[in-house]
Formats: structure tokens, sequence, C-alpha cells
């Protein structure tokens, strides 16, 4: 806009409003520009908030489309001080017994004692302290006639994979009570403990030895160096606690499976919600949600309706459908979830209520959930996804709309300019012809008075 104005002082007339609303009839089709982009950043800001929501609803259904994640399974142990148990999604459902012979237990050794463990040296001249544990290298541990207890606890552990971990033991004697310990980082036979060379003044006894977990399985012997079993059952992990028999369980996780149900329809729904607070209209007010009759929106709203609504193509079996298992649309198209009608079918029939939901290999069906992944990452592809396109198309109309925006601005300052000018000089015009007829107005009179 100029900044030049004009006085209006000889012509008597608003000579700044008139040229205010010249310019103000020129200018429309700029405000109308104006207003359609605007309308469009809005489209922009929303397109951008919907992109974000479907992420995040296929973030969560990604978390819940894997046979680990859906097909949750919970271990459950009579006697917790015999065994604990966990299983993951590939573990089978059924009850086992199990007899734990012995636990695995790490070889240790224990040292005489010495007076104190920052000043007594424990050896009489320089050497080697070497052991060796189970098939690995062997350690060398240097000492000299100063080395303390303190040393040569750190030095072992600060060892390159030494393979044992060293303490010191106060055992509360009245003379010589501190005592190194060295015990096995490795329980069973493999994690045996073999000095090769002792050069200090400490006589190493063995306190515990090493030894293999043994246990009977369902009536099949087992023999394992781990007190962490994780190989004899698919997807079932076993920690032995102490001797003893019990027997232990892994069943479905419907309450993990429940939850993340409902953490799916949830995020669905947040996705549904943002769609028909953008797309409404009012007949009375007329007035269009920023997104009304977006032909995109529709499109990804009608896929995900049709997603949620179908039976799984190529799927048999009890069940084949979200509706089919407390999963439906109501009147507003929101999903909704029967808690009982889900825990029944989770109860009857774990197995097809899962393939409803995710990729089933043996059969060759993609449930919801997968069929849900495969859309939505075609929409949110950040690189020509069906969002990205979008986003670009409005991004391009309003640079262009822009530029005639531009265009048009640089055109009215001028016009205006050229107002500005043309009044300036009317007034310029004016004020003269009224000097002169002023000045022969007084000349007049001057005569005729003479």
């Amino acid at each position: 806009m100029s900044t030049l104005s004009v006085s209006g002082l000889a012509s008597g007339l608003d000579t700044n409003a008139i040229i205010s609303a010249l310019v103000a009839v020129k200018r429309a089709p700029i405000d109308l520009l104006e207003g359609q982009k605007s309308d469009l950043n809005s489209k922009l800001s929303a397109f951008g908030t919907l992109n974000d929501l479907l992420n995040s609803l296929e973030t969560t259904a990604n978390s819940l489309n894997s046979t680990e994640s859906f097909r949750a399974k919970d271990g459950s142990s009579k006697d917790e001080g015999v065994v604990t148990v966990t299983a993951t999604g590939s573990a089978n459902t059924g009850s086992f017994s199990i007899v734990v012979n012995q636990i695995a237990k790490a070889e240790t050794f224990v040292a005489d004692g010495v007076a104190d463990q920052d000043t007594t040296a424990i050896a009489s001249a320089s050497g080697t302290l070497s052991f060796t544990v189970g098939s690995g290298s062997a350690t060398e541990i240097a000492v000299t006639a100063s080395t303390t207890l303190e040393n040569l606890r750190d030095a072992i552990n600060l060892a390159n994979n030494a393979g044992v971990t060293a303490s010191i033991v106060n055992d509360g004697s009245g003379t010589d009570p501190y005592r190194l310990v060295l015990r096995s980082d490795t329980t069973g036979t493999d994690g045996n403990i073999t000095f090769n060379q002792n050069d200090t003044d400490l006589t190493f006894v063995n306190s515990q030895a090493d030894q293999d977990a043994s246990i009977t399985l369902d009536g099949i012997d087992i023999t394992t160096s781990t007190n962490t079993i994780t190989d004899v059952i698919e997807g079932v992990t076993i920690e032995l606690v102490a001797s003893g028999s019990t027997t232990f369980t892994i069943s479905n996780d419907t309450d993990t499976v429940t939850s993340k149900i409902n953490e799916f329809v949830e995020a669905y729904n947040s996705v549904k919600d943002f769609v028909d607070n953008h797309s409404t209209y009012d007949p009375v007010s007329k007035i269009k949600g920023v997104l009304f009759g977006d032909s995109t929106l529709l499109l990804v709203e009608g896929r995900l309706r049709e997603i949620m609504s179908s039976s799984v193509s190529g799927l048999s079996g009890t069940y084949t459908a979200l509706s089919q298992i407390g999963i439906r649309t109501n009147e507003d198209g929101d999903l909704t979830v029967d808690s009982d009608e889900l825990s029944t079918a989770l109860d009857t029939d774990f197995l097809s209520v899962s393939r409803v939901f995710i990729e089933d290999e043996d059969n060759g069906t993609d449930g919801v959930l997968q069929q849900l992944s495969d859309y939505l990452d075609y929409v949110t592809d950040p690189i020509q996804g069906l969002i990205d396109v979008k986003e670009d198309g409005l991004q391009s109309t309003i640079e262009d709309i822009q530029d005639l925006i531009d265009d048009k601005g640089d055109r009215l300052l001028k016009y205006e300019e050229g107002l500005i000018l043309k009044y300036a000089s009317l007034e310029s015009y004016l004020s003269q012809s009224q000097s002169t007829a002023d000045y022969l107005t007084s000349t007049l009179t001057a005569m005729l008075n003479w």
C-alpha cells in the first residue's frame, strides 16, 4: 500500500477516501484469492493431522500384528519355589509336570584368610596367578611383593573375559578374616575353574563344585548346564529355583490380547472421529467442514470401513470377521467392543480369532491388521503416498495462488500510485486556478477603486 496521500484542500474533497474506495474495489479479487489460500492451508494442516493419526493407527496395528504379540501366552507354575515359567506366542498351550533333581551350580573357590584387604601383601615375590574357566583361554594376573588382596580382586575383575567374579568376604573370625572368593560366571560343568599357576601365598579351596542341572520333564530326563531352560519346549522359558517337583501350565493370555484389541479400536476411532469432525456439512448454517467432500478423504474412509466390516478373504473356521467376535460398527460409524462376546470367542477358539486379525502364512490369508497395515503403509508413505501426493498438490496450488496474489498486488500498488498522482495533479491545478482567480479578483477590485 502506498504511503503517499492527497490533502484535498484545494477541491474540498476527501480524496484519500475516494482513492481508498477505488483501490478496495480493485482489491476484491485479491481478497478472494487470500480466502482460497487460507482454505487450502487449513486443508493442508488437516491432512497433516490425519497423516499423524493414520501413522499412529498403523503403529498400533503393527504392534498387534504378529504371532508373538497377538497369540500371547501366559506361563504359570504351581510352585514358584521350584520353577518359574514364562511363555511367548509361539508356545502351545498345555500342562506339564516337572521334577527338579538338582539345579546347576557355579564352581567356587575360597582362599585362606589374611589380616586385612588393603595393606598386607598376598605374594612374597613377583609372579603370576593363572586360571582357566571351562574350555576358554587362560587368564594371567601379575602379582608382586606389594600386591594386596584388593589389588588382586580388582585385577581379576578387570581382566578381559576372565570368566570369574572375584570378591572379598569378611568371615568375622578374630584373625585373618578377609578371604578372596572366585566364582565362575558360568553354571554347570562348562564353567569349571582350573588353576594353572599360583605364585601368591594364598591357598584356594573348592567350596562349591560345578554342577549341571538335572530335571525330569513329563518323564523325560534332561541335563543342562544352566538354570534357565529355553530350548526344551518351544516358546517356553523355565527358570529352575530349587530341587522339588511341581506342575506348570501354558495358557492363552486373553487379558493381554483383549487390552491390545481395545487399544487398536481406540486408535481406529480417533481416526474416525477426526474424519467426522472435518467432513461435516450443516444445511442450516451452510457451514462445511475443512475436508467436506474431499475425494482423498472419502477414499481413505471408505477403504478403512471396508477392511473393518468385511470377512477375511480365504479364511474358514469358527470366525472369519470382526463382527463375529463382538467388534462392530455402531450407528455413528465408531467401532465398539462387546467384551463378553470377545471373551467368549477367545476362550472358545483362540487360534481362529487370531486369524481374523493377523497374517496366517499356513493358510495364505491376510487378517484385518495385515490388510490395514498394508493399506496405511501405502496411504502414509512419505514419498508418493496417497496423502503425500495430496499435500504436494495442495502446496503447489497454494504457491500458484500466492504468485497470483503477488502479481495482482503489484498491479494494485501501481494503480493506487497512479490515482494518487492524478488527484495530486487535480489538486495542484485547482490550487493554481484558485490563486489566479484570487489575483484577478484582487486586481479588478483595485482598478475599480482607483
